[in-house]
């Protein structure tokens, strides 16, 4: 039979949440924010953090970050594999090219020559590391190493062929790849001009990249026609180095291949 539900229970009105939301099977609370104007997102988040940190969260309650914040953290993760990757891959790709485990090290000295360029470009502009920045990083490492890769290119054709000194053909293959390495670099950059400078709608997003690159390849240009000659010589000292080294060990240096430079 049908029971009047007024009899068994009693009524009352009381706030509640209208709805429980859940994340990894655990009550969540969102808590919503937009950052300040000319503030990044990135720079929003690490003041959160510490506020967070230096209130403290109660026993049983942890705190993360959602919405674009998680989308940053993990595009910034992506980004990092992609950079590591193509670092080991560049590595692998000229010890083939040069038959050499060194001379690609010497090579990828212009990697960290550009972003000292870069980054200051970004901090005279005013402008942040934004996504398109970072991957105009990945970028900017295939750009610069090209002037690496002529000059110890050149410096091994004219050793191998012509029997010169490495300080002799370093010295030669610097004014005779001047040009061909000023003409792409400079072509690089003057078409990096405009998404610098560009101010269509969503280019604030683009402009960093054009800053850090042009940033990067006018100080990788400088500082590479004196870094990499200076390694280079250095790198032929220590090879033969140790060839004398070995020779006057008295049995290492018999039914040994010599080491290639």
């Amino acid at each position: 039979t049908m029971v009047d539900l007024a009899s068994m229970a009693s009524f009352r009105i009381e706030e509640s949440a209208a709805q429980v939301d859940r994340r990894n099977r655990a009550r969540t609370i969102t808590v919503l924010a937009n950052t300040p104007p000319g503030v990044a997102l990135g720079t929003a988040t690490d003041e959160m953090q510490k506020i967070v940190s230096r209130i403290g969260m109660p026993p049983g309650y942890t705190g993360t970050f959602i919405g674009q914040a998680e989308r940053m953290k993990e595009a910034a993760d992506a980004i990092a594999f992609a950079f590591l990757l193509a670092i080991v891959a560049l590595y692998m790709i000229l010890a083939s090219q040069f038959n050499s485990f060194s001379q690609p090290a010497i090579i990828m000295i212009t990697a960290p020559l550009s972003f000292v360029g870069a980054f200051a470009a970004l901090w005279l502009s005013g402008m942040t590391l934004t996504m398109f920045a970072q991957i105009g990083m990945i970028a900017l490492m295939g750009l610069v190493m090209k002037n690496g890769i002529l000059l110890v290119d050149y410096a091994n054709t004219a050793r191998e062929q012509r029997g010169l000194s490495a300080y002799d053909a370093i010295f030669e293959a610097g004014p005779r790849r001047m040009r061909p390495v000023l003409m792409t670099q400079l072509a690089t950059v003057f078409g990096m001009i405009p998404v610098a400078i560009s101010t269509s709608q969503g280019a604030e997003f683009r402009n960093g990249m054009g800053v850090l690159i042009i940033g990067g390849i006018l100080s990788s240009t400088l500082l590479t026609l004196f870094i990499v000659p200076v390694a280079y010589t250095l790198m032929a000292d220590f090879y033969a180095w140790f060839s004398r080294m070995k020779q006057r060990i008295p049995g290492m240096g018999q039914g040994t291949a010599p080491v290639p430079d």
